[in-house]
């Protein structure tokens, strides 16, 4: 079977009423199964658990973020909502055993982009992050691939620092929030782009706006890919209607 939101799959034959599934990927089938259930990794730093778990897209941290205290009743329904997606997702990134991820890893992972500190260069950070081509380093308009995704554990600033000076400086669009990375059908570019009405979800030539109670930041592919359909099936109705 195949499925938006996480590619091809093994299912019963009473699928969806039956949710057993299995990914046909075999590096995906081995970790799920590795995975069978939730585990608790440990507490962060302000005590909320921090849990190992699988998904479509393969194995993720998830964690419950601080409760932002707006101290206004007129804003209660606008916090109430903030509660309900009050969790965040952070995706292990490929390359990275599932069984190598320990308190400290899981907490750094989830802090992610991380400042390694300040290129003497020009006095502006150099950060770690991990995107849809995999580990990097980024200042300014410059990027830095990583060879190996381990690497974003122990890599110090001296290095980064020559890694970033032999770097290419790249355009930046101004307009850019966050790239999530490939659509798991095809493979295009999921972004969050900023726009003149508010932030926005780009994926090829389709617009899908975010709703305002949204963190654009926070917002994972997940979220975003029921947005994109929610968004394609407006625009079939829409012309449906004009069609009449």
């Amino acid at each position: 079977k195949n499925s938006f939101r996480g590619g091809a799959f093994i299912g019963c034959s009473n699928y969806p009423d039956c949710k057993f599934t299995r990914p046909l990927s075999k590096s995906k089938a081995a970790q799920q199964l590795t995975l069978a259930e939730p585990k608790l990794i440990g507490q962060n730093d302000i005590g909320k658990d921090i849990y190992l778990k699988n998904g479509r897209f393969g194995p993720y941290l998830q964690y419950e973020k601080e409760i932002e205290d707006f101290g206004d009743e007129k804003k209660k329904k606008k916090r109430l909502k903030k509660e309900e997606n009050n969790f965040k997702n952070v995706s292990i990134p490929k390359g990275i055993d599932i069984k190598s991820i320990d308190l400290d890893r899981a907490k750094y992972l989830c802090s992610l982009p991380i400042s390694l500190g300040k290129n003497p260069e020009n006095d502006k950070d150099i950060t770690v992050n991990v995107g849809r081509f995999g580990p990097y380093l980024k200042c300014e308009n410059k990027s830095a691939r990583l060879e190996n995704v381990e690497e974003i554990f122990s890599i110090g600033l001296n290095r980064a620092v020559t890694l970033i000076a032999e770097a290419k400086p790249g355009r930046i669009s101004s307009s850019l929030i966050k790239d999530l990375g490939e659509h798991p059908e095809d493979k295009k570019p999921v972004r969050i782009m900023k726009g003149q009405y508010g932030p926005y979800i780009k994926y090829k030539s389709l617009n899908a706006t975010i709703p305002e109670e949204k963190d654009p930041i926070e917002l994972t592919m997940e979220e975003a890919l029921i947005l994109i359909e929610k968004r394609k099936e407006y625009d079939k109705n829409k012309k449906k209607k004009k069609s009449k």
